[in-house]
């Protein structure tokens, strides 16, 4: 009940929090893209945390009888709760683990506006980020990839599957996603480009002060 009530107050603080970020007109269209996303995308994380307050189909038999559980729900699947786990983060390696998707879903709403920032600072150095409508749209991208990995986490998870492990169906839906979120016609000729033109940049500037510089040693120059 605690974990529940916690977990519902969680998704209407941050669904308040993104809504009056959104509202804001003091941030440009790209940092609106990526709170708005965010804000669903973290939403969607948080409401897998119902999933682990559900009783397992276990659980729900031994309810059907009548017994009394002091524990509900559990964040395992295929395995009950406190087996291994990984370092730091304890997520399961012997089994889904709901947490993974949890954990990644609702932290959209800090990684989509931090890749806004990054994509800011870049449009100072790089030409091609300069339009708001490609930054806009590298926001989106990023979000949907993002999207994509939460579901793939989730996914994961659900057929009892750890983070640590996976198999082929998992790997080969991570490739499509790759494969998805990357626009290898426009993103990498327009990057590489940018790199380019920097980089014919610097160069002109060195052989100008070269050229300068053996100008000014010149006689009578």
């Amino acid at each position: 009940m605690i974990m529940g009530g916690a977990a519902y107050l969680g998704w209407l603080l941050t669904f308040g929090t993104g809504i009056f970020l959104v509202v804001q007109r003091r941030m440009d269209r790209v940092m609106t893209w990526a709170i708005a996303l965010g804000l669903v995308i973290s939403l969607a994380g948080l409401s897998v945390g119902y999933l682990m307050t559900a009783p397992t189909p276990d659980q729900a038999h031994e309810l059907a009888e009548g017994l009394h559980l002091s524990t509900i729900g559990a964040h395992s699947v295929g395995a009950p709760d406190g087996g291994s786990g990984m370092p730091v983060t304890g997520w399961a390696t012997g089994s889904g683990d709901l947490r993974v998707a949890h954990f990644i879903g609702l932290h959209a709403l800090q990684v989509l506006p931090l890749i806004a920032i990054g994509l800011r600072m870049l449009s100072r150095r790089f030409s091609v980020l300069a339009s708001t409508t490609t930054r806009a749209a590298l926001v989106i991208t990023a979000a949907s990839s993002y999207a994509g990995l939460t579901g793939l986490t989730l996914w994961q998870a659900q057929r009892g599957q750890a983070l640590i492990h996976p198999d082929s169906s998992t790997l080969g839906a991570l490739a499509a996603l790759g494969l998805c979120g990357h626009d290898p016609g426009r993103i990498r000729p327009a990057v590489q480009g940018a790199f380019r033109t920097a980089t014919h940049r610097r160069l002109g500037q060195v052989v100008r002060r070269s050229v300068n510089g053996a100008d000014a040693g010149l006689p009578g120059g």
